[in-house]
């Protein structure tokens, strides 16, 4: 499943899920809050795999958090 060849076609998934990610970022820094990235990446992993594996489109691009969590 992860050989290069197989990976280019979710090319397109993976794309569209770190755009809208990226949307979701502009939209927040408009307000200047805090974002948590650690669930904004997380959703995006969530929405590639949902995608890729299951075809499935888990609408996680729209699960936004604005809250800052400092777990290292």
């Amino acid at each position: 499943m992860f050989h290069n060849d197989n990976l280019k076609e979710y090319a397109g998934t993976i794309n569209q899920a770190v755009d809208d990610l990226i949307n979701n970022l502009h939209a927040v820094a408009k307000t200047g809050e805090q974002v948590d990235m650690h669930g904004q990446l997380g959703r995006l992993t969530m929405q590639v795999i949902g995608a890729a594996a299951f075809g499935y489109d888990c609408d996680c691009k729209h699960m936004v958090s604005h809250h800052i969590r400092l777990h290292c």
